[in-house]
């Protein structure tokens, strides 16, 4: 068992790790005044990959330190919240470029979230 959750860790770090290539490409390599909408959405997807694996295998190796639960049962939680905040700091980003992120929007977003996740961690 725990030589697959290691298999798992190191799979995301190797994931995380080129998406971050990837994004960083993309933000060094073009003209931010010329870009075309196909590669900025290349840029969120790939900005969003990486979040997501970066985030699920820190929460995953955060929670794994104490298991009280089944490893699946972490890495379930655990996907499921680095979705939450990547999909939090995506659409975050989208609204700034747009000039429409405001405060009280933000803070909308955030209760919604925490909302979301109360129900999920209510069942």
């Amino acid at each position: 068992m725990f030589e697959n959750t290691k298999k798992q860790s190191q799979s995301l770090l190797i994931l995380s790790a080129i998406f971050l290539i990837g994004t960083l490409c993309i933000v060094f390599l073009t003209d931010p005044n010329t870009i075309n909408k196909a590669l900025l959405f290349l840029f969120y997807v790939s900005l969003s990959a990486f979040l997501m694996s970066f985030f699920t295998f820190a929460l995953y190796s955060y929670r794994g330190r104490k298991p009280e639960r089944l490893y699946t049962e972490i890495m379930n939680v655990s996907l499921r919240q680095a979705f939450l905040l990547t999909l939090l700091i995506i659409v975050f980003l989208v609204l700034s470029s747009h000039q429409l992120l405001f405060w009280w929007l933000g803070l909308v977003l955030i209760i919604t979230l925490v909302f979301i996740e109360g129900f999920f961690l209510s069942n």
